[in-house]
């Protein structure tokens, strides 16, 4: 389980909502709201288990999610925590409640010396901004949400 939660968070937290992994984006369905109802419905955790597992396994085609972000035991983790806690309330406890990667807001220094430096993850319509300083050159950009890049989400800026 705490793989599973550590995973979650490095892994699907840009992009979906779970409240008990410290909340996240709203890019990809939200995971608590998705499986509420089926949860009121009677649907057990095997179940939702298995449906995490599926979609996991079985990205949709032209999905932002990208294929492989986790496989074989570590996607059986992180289907096994998000079936857990999903839709579920309350707050995790013991070792859970250490678990889940932060994400910092400290820039990264990058080879070269150049800065490199994420903004806040926003759902669809928001807006993430950031400030650097860098010196006249060119700089690729990119969009570090999982299989964002992929689809487009990159540039170039020239600094004169």
């Amino acid at each position: 389980m705490v793989n599973g939660k550590d995973l979650y968070a490095e892994k699907c937290q840009r992009c979906h909502a779970l409240a008990r992994a410290g909340g996240g984006a709203n890019i990809g369905p939200d995971l608590d709201e998705a499986f509420k109802y089926a949860r009121e419905d009677g649907l057990g955790e095997r179940t939702v288990e298995g449906v995490v597992l599926r979609q996991i396994e079985n990205v949709r085609r032209n999905s932002i999610m990208p294929a492989d972000l986790v496989t074989g035991d570590d996607a059986r983790d992180v289907a096994a925590y998000v079936a857990a806690v999903a839709g579920q309330p309350g707050e995790d406890t013991g070792a859970l409640a250490e678990a889940g990667a932060k994400v910092s807001s400290k820039p990264i220094v990058a080879e070269g010396g150049q800065i490199v430096q994420e903004g806040e993850v926003v759902g669809q319509g928001g807006t993430s901004m950031f400030t650097a300083m860098l010196q006249p050159g060119t700089f690729a950009y990119v969009c570090t949400v999982p299989g964002h890049e992929e689809g487009g989400m990159k540039g170039e800026l020239t600094v004169k």
